[in-house]
C-alpha cells in the first residue's frame, strides 16, 4: 500500500483519489461551501466524500458500479454513455454549481489514452447541459493525441482554463486533471 492509498485509509477515505480533489480545490477553488456538485465516475465515492467535506449542499454521485452509501449524498448506479442519463441525473437535481469527474477506463495498455477520452468527452457533454452559467468543471483525461482538441474544446465555453498533475498522482500515471472555471454559455429560458 502506498503513501496515499495508506493516509486516505487512515482518515477514513475510500480511495487516495480524495488528496487530488482536496489539492485541487484548495489551488483552485473550484468548488465551494454551499454548491451543488455532480460527481461522475464517482465509484468508490472519496471524492463525494471530499464534497461533504467541503460542506456543499447537494452531492450527487453517478457511477455504473454501485457505491455504498456516502452519508449526506446522493447516489445513481446509471452508465453515463446512455442518452437516459440526462434524465436521470434531472429527476434528482436540475443544474449543478460544479461537475467533477474522475472516471476512467478499464486500463489495458491498448488505446487506454483513447477510451479516457471518449468518458471525458462524454462527461463534458453532460456538464454543458447540467452546468449553471458560471459552474465549474474539473475532469481527469489520460495524455494522448485526443489531450490538446479536448484542452481547446473547453477553453471556448470557460473563462479560466489549467491542466494540473497533483502530487497525489501516481509519478508513473498519464492522468491529468483539467479545471474550467466560469461556464460562459449562457441558458435560455
Amino acid at each position: 500500500m502506498d503513501f496515499f492509498s495508506k493516509k486516505a485509509r487512515d482518515q477514513g477515505f475510500r480511495a487516495r483519489s480524495v488528496f487530488k480533489i482536496q489539492e485541487i480545490n484548495k489551488r483552485y477553488h473550484i468548488i465551494n461551501k454551499g454548491d451543488s456538485v455532480l460527481d461522475i465516475g464517482a465509484y468508490p465515492g472519496s471524492w463525494m466524500q471530499a464534497c461533504v467535506s467541503f460542506k456543499c449542499k447537494y452531492i450527487l454521485g453517478v457511477d455504473i458500479k454501485e457505491i455504498s452509501d456516502v452519508p449526506y449524498a446522493d447516489f445513481i448506479k446509471a452508465d453515463i454513455t446512455k442518452d437516459d442519463i440526462f434524465e436521470k441525473i434531472k429527476q434528482k437535481n436540475n443544474l449543478f454549481d460544479v461537475v467533477i469527474c474522475d472516471v476512467a477506463p478499464k486500463t489495458s495498455g491498448n488505446m487506454d489514452s483513447y477510451r479516457s477520452y471518449n468518458l471525458s468527452s462524454r462527461a463534458y457533454e453532460i456538464a454543458k447541459v447540467l452546468l449553471r452559467p458560471g459552474g465549474n468543471f474539473l475532469c481527469k483525461i489520460f495524455m494522448g493525441p485526443e489531450f490538446e482538441s479536448f484542452l481547446m474544446q473547453i477553453r471556448k465555453d470557460f473563462l479560466f482554463v489549467k491542466a494540473n498533475k497533483p502530487k497525489s498522482s501516481k509519478k508513473r500515471s498519464r492522468e491529468i486533471y483539467i479545471v474550467a472555471k466560469t461556464y460562459k454559455v449562457k441558458r435560455r429560458n
